[in-house]
């Protein structure tokens, strides 16, 4: 299933939305619509800040949730996220995948303080991966099955990247 959310306006105060990741998502539109985050110190709806739609694939299909725009005020996306797909096409803010379990993470922008704080990894007892990629790069060769969030900082690690893709 994909659901994708588009911001109804410019953010202007921090917005807490740690309802949004697939494990939560893994419902009908109307019951994520109805999900609770604060805009400041007032609590709205999901639907109040964002459009939701939502295209159904088949049943036993992973979550995923593409977030188009700038959402660089709205923190705790993907929180204690355990599967599924995130993707951002633009700036994300503070604390982007803390406490992930699992699932993956795709940032074609910048994101905030703390990314990936207390990523914890069931499966192993190392660290778990994060990889940078660049957006001309639409399906890296090797995407981690443990928990991960990709960065795309074209502007810096495109001339590198490129230079080891064609060594390969």
């Amino acid at each position: 299933m994909l659901i994708t959310l588009t911001p109804k306006r410019q953010f202007e105060v921090p917005i807490e939305a740690k309802c949004i990741t697939p494990d939560i998502f893994a419902k009908s539109v109307d019951e994520i619509a109805k999900q609770p985050i604060w805009e400041g110190n007032k609590k709205r709806l999901l639907s109040e800040l964002f459009k939701i739609e939502s295209e159904k694939k088949e049943p036993s299909d992973e979550v995923t949730i593409r977030i188009f725009g700038s959402v660089s005020k709205v923190r705790r996306i993907g929180s204690k996220m355990c599967q599924g797909k995130i993707i951002i096409d633009g700036d994300v803010g503070m604390h982007l995948g803390e406490e992930m379990k699992g699932g993956t993470i795709i940032v074609s922008g910048n994101a905030g303080s703390w990314t990936g704080s207390m990523m914890k990894n069931v499966h192993e007892p190392t660290l778990p991966e994060t990889m940078i990629v660049p957006p001309f790069i639409s399906s890296p060769r090797c995407i981690p099955a443990l928990p991960s969030i990709i960065i795309l900082p074209w502007h810096i690690l495109a001339p590198i990247l490129l230079t080891l893709l064609m060594s390969l």
